[in-house]
């Protein structure tokens, strides 16, 4: 047996006592049984904010009774460091505020907070150290000690929006509808097209229409009457035999224009007997001493032949049968069509010279249909010299500029439309994307609740500013339900529905290698790694600089050193 002498043995009783008496000495030595979780682990940034909490344990006997603690967070990234808020710790007979750690028993402490995420803090390499800054109560001494990279790195998924807003192009290029009516007149009791009528100046009028560039018949109307001054029987046949006439009349002069008009389908022949209506509209409009007698009588409900019979017996009669009765005797010949736009090819070239023969409806459809960005803004610009006191042509160019990411411009367009055309809500749309993608969520909510007012579809937009600033849930209710693309697959992977998230990358037609990307991170996060691999396997065929990004991602944290990580990323 070892022999120790009674000064070895004073010299280790000193050492502890020294120990024991040492706040410092004491935290030194159980610093490794302090135990700290940090949860999350991995740290995640949602609106822009970042959210940590650690859970500490102090073991028994480790934290003297005199001794006060600042344990403080701190943050580590790209050679920066950022303190958090710290918690004060103080022993049972020590000074100060702070929680009380017992001697004997040890304590736990707790810390949570926020901090504001920044664009340096990406990567791998940022951590977060535990620091413990220890002294005796009611002197200078004091030491400072570490728990090392409590948490690691920091997941930045819900910064990958996409900048897929919904822009509004305002404005119908949809061939014009036109109408144009005239009347044909007749004699008492005929049925036959007389030669002034056929030269007169409303055929004229009718064949000037028809023969409208780039009118398309779409439908020919024939209301015909008689007025109500004979026998209700003759005159039903007689309005019948009008709207023959009429019939034939008008296929023989639209044929000999060359007008294919002598399909059945696009006439609409109605014989309306005697015109009533017609006729009081005339009395309404005129002077007649026996007016309101005369009204009476239309308006009553006698038949029609005992109202003629009536009327027949008033003073003002002659004057009825000389001025009104002829212009009841007629048909109503209504002409509906399209003025269809020049063909695209056809509006190419006219181009080529100038815009000046334009029609805005071809103006909006030329910039609709073309490919090129230079050709729709100069189509627009020429939509604005028409139109300058037009929302529509401002509105469009901007959004022309937004899809060209060319945000100063796209803003200008639009601040001119309110300076020309007045502050309009159906800019409001087009706006509200100019400031989302210049970073101002608040302005661009209250653009869009401007344009929701004139009816423009602003909801998925909406959850555009929804799901960068966090809001998962309302993002999700605003986006339509028929909406699928990577930013709805977003929405449902930061809200906890992986599968949905991967329904919402399944429905879209075609998948680039960010929605592939974000398939992997929906298939890690469910730890289905067969899943994960494949779908990772497909971006970094898509785009190989993908296979860097997953290294370095916090998200495949955990599959860094599996093979089937490996091999997707062909390391």
């Amino acid at each position: 047996m070892k022999k120790y002498s009674a000064k070895a043995g004073i010299g280790i009783l000193l050492l502890a006592l020294f120990v024991g008496c040492n706040p410092i000495k004491l935290i030194e030595k159980y610093l490794d049984q302090i135990q700290v979780v940090a949860t999350p682990k991995i740290l995640e940034v949602h609106g822009n904010q970042v959210s940590y909490s650690l859970k500490g344990k102090i073991p028994p006997k480790a934290f003297h009774k005199k001794a006060v603690a600042t344990v403080t967070p701190v943050l580590h990234y790209h050679g920066k460091t950022l303190n958090l808020d710290p918690i004060n710790l103080k022993g049972e007979a020590a000074d100060g505020s702070g929680k009380v750690v017992k001697a004997k028993e040890g304590g736990s402490f707790e810390l949570s907070g926020t901090f504001d995420y920044s664009d340096d803090m990406a990567g791998n390499d940022m951590y977060m150290d535990l620091e413990i800054k220890v002294c005796k109560s009611g002197t200078e001494k004091c030491a400072t000690f570490k728990k090392e990279k409590v948490a690691l790195g920091i997941i930045t998924t819900s910064k990958s929006v996409k900048n897929t807003e919904e822009v509004f192009i305002a404005g119908d290029f949809n061939p014009k509808k036109r109408t144009f009516q005239r009347s044909i007149f007749f004699l008492i009791n005929r049925w036959d097209i007389r030669s002034s009528e056929a030269k007169g100046e409303a055929v004229e009028q009718l064949k000037e229409f028809a023969q409208t560039p780039r009118l398309e018949l779409q439908g020919i109307t024939i209301n015909s009457y008689a007025s109500p001054d004979g026998e209700l029987r003759l005159n039903q046949n007689l309005t019948q035999k009008r709207s023959e006439s009429s019939y034939k009349f008008m296929t023989d002069l639209l044929g000999k224009l060359g007008i294919a008009s002598n399909k059945e389908s696009l006439y609409k022949k109605q014989s309306l007997e005697e015109d009533w209506n017609g006729f009081r509209e005339l009395v309404l409009a005129s002077n007649l001493d026996d007016k309101a007698k005369l009204l009476e009588i239309i308006n009553s409900k006698q038949s029609n032949d005992d109202k003629e019979k009536a009327v027949k017996a008033l003073a003002s009669w002659p004057t009825v049968l000389d001025q009104m009765m002829p212009k009841l005797r007629r048909s109503d010949v209504q002409l509906q069509g399209i003025v269809k736009n020049r063909s695209y090819e056809e509006l190419a070239e006219a181009a080529k010279t100038s815009y000046e023969s334009f029609t805005t409806k071809e103006l909006l459809f030329y910039a609709h249909e073309s490919k090129s960005k230079e050709t729709k803004v100069a189509a627009y610009q020429a939509y604005i010299a028409k139109r300058p006191k037009s929302f529509i042509g401002y509105n469009n160019l901007g959004a022309v500029y937004i899809n060209a990411g060319d945000l100063a411009k796209a803003q200008k367009a639009l601040e001119d439309g309110v300076k020309n055309a007045g502050d309009n809500d159906s800019l409001q749309c087009n706006m509200g994307v100019v400031y989302r993608q210049n970073g101002d969520n608040e302005k661009a909510m209250a653009a869009y609740e401007r344009a929701s007012r004139a009816g423009i579809a602003t909801g998925y937009n909406k959850s555009i500013v929804h799901l960068i600033n966090g809001d998962y849930d309302l993002a999700k209710s605003s986006a339509p339900a028929a909406k699928c693309d990577y930013n709805t697959a977003l929405t449902a992977l930061l809200s906890g529905s992986f599968d949905d998230a991967i329904a919402e990358i399944n429905c879209q037609k075609t998948l680039s290698a960010d929605d592939y990307y974000l398939k992997a991170i929906a298939y890690a996060r469910k730890g289905d790694v067969d899943e994960m691999a494949a779908a990772l396997s497909l971006a970094v065929k898509e785009n190989k600089s993908l296979a860097d990004k997953a290294a370095n991602d916090m998200e495949f944290y955990s599959y860094w050193e599996r093979a089937e990580f490996k091999n997707a990323i062909n390391r």
